[in-house]
């Protein structure tokens, strides 16, 4: 060994030799030096249909969660929507009892215009 004319660095901190063929980073940490197997992506790594195909799936998943938000909040905002507006018209009756229900009118007035509406049912009937 000392033929090759440099003799093994007595210094504890020195860097070890490298006894691995796999791919290796050393560094020192807390006076020490460490190795450590890194992580390369060249060789048997990802190429570039790997990429892309991650690429396209990452697009469409956070398509799928966004489009299923969106659709949840606008179901959920037209379920209350859905009752007042289901297609059906609301009978003379119905908005006079609304009308009081919200204190448009009194009960002198409601009694009266449902005793009015009552009789004008009545006396002429479906299509007057």
């Amino acid at each position: 060994m000392a033929a090759a004319g440099r003799a093994k660095p007595v210094n504890a901190a020195a860097r070890p030799p490298r006894t691995t063929t796999k791919p290796t980073a050393s560094r020192q940490q807390s006076g020490r030096w460490t190795e450590e197997i890194t992580m390369m992506y060249w060789g048997n790594g990802m190429g570039g249909w790997g990429i892309v195909l991650m690429t396209v799936s990452n697009l469409l998943f956070w398509g799928l969660v966004i489009a299923g938000i969106v659709l949840l909040v606008r179901g959920v905002g037209r379920g209350s929507q859905v009752d007042a507006s289901s297609g059906q018209r609301s009978t003379p009756q119905q908005v006079l009892a609304d009308r009081f229900a919200r204190g448009e009118i009194d009960e002198d007035e409601y009694t009266r215009r449902l005793q009015v509406l009552s009789g004008a049912a009545h006396t002429h009937g479906p299509g007057g």
